[in-house]
């Protein structure tokens, strides 16, 4: 409880925070919440009409991030939440969007995403890949699913660089998200490696304050690992 209490006002300070307080305050999850913020944009500007596709949705935190910024930018933008639900989390996602009332602009799809893709047509705004966390799949996933996204949209990998790091993620990150001929600008927030697809309208997220945040995050930690050395 002080966690959340200290994400919810943490929130606060980054655009969309006052929408996003009652997310942070109400859903359990792993996510930091200037990541949380950061979700909320790419929800509110990338998303144009084109879906936005998250591979691991467990009780509905990035979901819920993710659908507040496209409730809130108007459009008729939906986000797939993609979930195999090995874990039994479904029945608390659908709760969580309902209380929210983000139920409207989120598609649950309980299945694995490589069963998703063969059906799902058309160009995406985004993909969040935070799902199984080995190399073989996080790297077919981004095989998968990055080539689906517009010019101008984003990739997101999770738990990808020092903050939260995990081999496989943070391996496809530090080799296949850099700036070049698919992307034409990259960078991390909190646990969260990105990438824009190059040929778009130039829009970026405004996250002034984040790496102040990652700053104090990483103190938490090492003060964390300290004390039980």
């Amino acid at each position: 409880m002080p966690r959340r209490l200290a994400d919810s006002a943490i929130a606060l300070l980054f655009p969309g925070g006052t929408r996003l307080c009652g997310v942070m305050w109400s859903v359990d999850g792993y996510l930091f919440p200037h990541e949380g913020a950061f979700l909320y944009q790419i929800g509110r500007f990338a998303s144009a009409g084109e879906p936005i596709v998250e591979i691991g949705s467990m009780r509905g935190l990035s979901t819920c991030c993710l659908a507040s910024g496209v409730r809130a930018s108007g459009r008729s933008a939906k986000v797939i939440a993609i979930d195999p639900h090995l874990y039994g989390t479904e029945a608390e996602l659908r709760s969580n969007l309902k209380r929210l009332g983000l139920e409207p602009v989120v598609d649950v799809r309980v299945a694995h995403a490589q069963d998703i893709s063969e059906g799902l047509n058309g160009q995406l705004s985004a993909v969040f890949i935070d799902g199984a966390h080995d190399l073989q799949s996080v790297s077919q996933d981004f095989d998968t699913w990055s080539p689906r996204v517009k010019h101008g949209g984003f990739v997101l990998i999770h738990d990808s660089t020092p903050l939260s790091k995990f081999p496989g993620p943070a391996l496809i990150a530090d080799t296949r998200l850099h700036a070049g001929d698919q992307f034409d600008m990259v960078g991390r927030i909190g646990s969260i490696s990105w990438g824009r697809k190059c040929g778009g309208h130039g829009w970026l997220p405004r996250m002034h304050g984040a790496s102040l945040v990652d700053s104090l995050i990483r103190i938490a930690k090492r003060g964390r690992n300290e004390s039980q050395g």
